[in-house]
């Protein structure tokens, strides 16, 4: 049977899915490829994963859109890839957030709470 925390997990493996293929089908493969690895271990439970996805998410916030970077053909063009990307990095970001800090209240483990 699954739990709540196990949809959480797939739920959050899925978003890091969708991430990895807009970053591919946008140039950004070393980006899809990292994401990829956080999600298979998201899905094998492996706690890396969503560690790792955390602290790969400021690099992932230094992709830009533009013309001048050569990966967007007009600046609009940047503006439209620029608000994708963070509205699909967001999603996962948040669930990631909100897993670490579960896990470590369930732990025990001392934490500064959020405010």
């Amino acid at each position: 049977m699954t739990n709540a925390a196990d949809l959480e997990l797939i739920a959050l493996a899925d978003d890091m899915d969708a991430l990895a293929a807009w970053l591919r089908a946008h140039g950004q493969a070393s980006w899809a490829d990292r994401v990829l690895g956080h999600s298979r271990r998201v899905r094998k439970r492996i706690p890396e994963g969503v560690i790792g996805f955390l602290a790969d998410s400021g690099g992932l916030s230094d992709v830009y859109f533009s013309p001048v970077n050569g990966n967007a053909a007009s600046e609009s063009d940047g503006q439209r890839l620029n608000e994708e990307l963070r509205r699909l990095t967001l999603r996962p970001f948040e669930r990631a957030f909100e897993l670490k800090h579960a896990a470590m209240d369930a732990s025990g483990s001392g934490h500064t709470p959020r405010r």
